[in-house]
């Protein structure tokens, strides 16, 4: 069966309209942001979401704070899979890159724990 669009020629969806509109206000990066930290537990399972959290936003590169620095050769490897189901499940090419850091005093502060092996 042959899917038939709805959409009339010329018209641009509210979703899009508004997307543009939070960028020109400078308010997607923070509203993305918002929403990836949201959705880290999820994507990354609970173990995981306990010893790091999503920091920061900028352009396509997502900062992900670190409790241990074992972690990142944990978590590199799987980068481009949590990229994908964070894109995935936030509606667009969101994120591209996911940079990992170590935490630093004033930052996120939960149990300094090193991965399982």
């Amino acid at each position: 069966m042959m899917k038939i669009s709805k959409r009339k020629p010329g018209f641009v969806s509210a979703g899009k309209i508004l997307n543009q509109s939070l960028s020109q206000l400078g308010l997607a990066d923070k509203i993305n942001l918002k929403r990836s930290q949201q959705l880290w537990p999820g994507v990354v399972g609970g173990e995981i979401a306990d010893f790091t959290g999503v920091v920061g936003l900028t352009g396509k590169r997502l900062q992900v704070s670190l409790t241990n620095p074992e972690w990142r050769s944990a978590l590199e490897p799987l980068q481009q899979d949590i990229a994908l189901k964070l894109n995935k499940l936030m509606g667009g090419e969101l994120i591209e890159e996911i940079f990992f850091e170590t935490n630093t005093p004033g930052k996120r502060s939960k149990r300094q724990t090193k991965p399982k092996t």
